[in-house]
């Protein structure tokens, strides 16, 4: 058994890493890497968060995009349900029929269109300044 020098706990003799609290048992020279292990935990900082001060306006753009084109499919989606409806009503005598639900279901399509536009055109510009603040 080997005695971690860390914290003081009995390990395997065939394992490289304490199994308590992760310090290295033994140097590695002979894995062809460097003589004195060191131990990981020592380099890591403290997480960064992705939302910061450059990155929260971005973000938060292309939040509202993704929320809007969702919008827009449910927009979308009730328009198609509604202009199908509406072909399926004509009966036996489709020239007599009354088109204005038809027209407004239309409307509703071309309006989820010009809300899918407008996302795409948000999401990408949050997209550019996201990349610029970067730099």
């Amino acid at each position: 058994m080997t005695r971690c020098s860390r914290c003081g706990n009995d390990n395997p003799d065939h394992i490289l890493y304490c199994g308590f609290c992760s310090a290295p048992l033994r140097s590695f020279s002979g894995y062809g890497g460097t003589s004195q292990a060191q131990y990981p935990g020592e380099s890591i900082t403290r997480p960064q968060s992705l939302i910061n001060d450059q990155t929260r306006v971005p973000i938060l753009l292309m939040v509202i995009a993704v929320v809007m084109a969702i919008a827009g499919g449910v927009v979308y989606s009730a328009a198609w349900a509604s202009a199908f409806n509406e072909v399926g009503d004509f009966g036996n005598d489709p020239f007599n029929s009354d088109f204005s639900d038809f027209n407004a279901a239309m409307a509703m399509m071309f309006a989820a269109y010009a809300i899918w536009a407008f996302s795409g055109v948000l999401f990408v510009g949050g997209l550019i300044l996201l990349v610029m603040k970067s730099m």
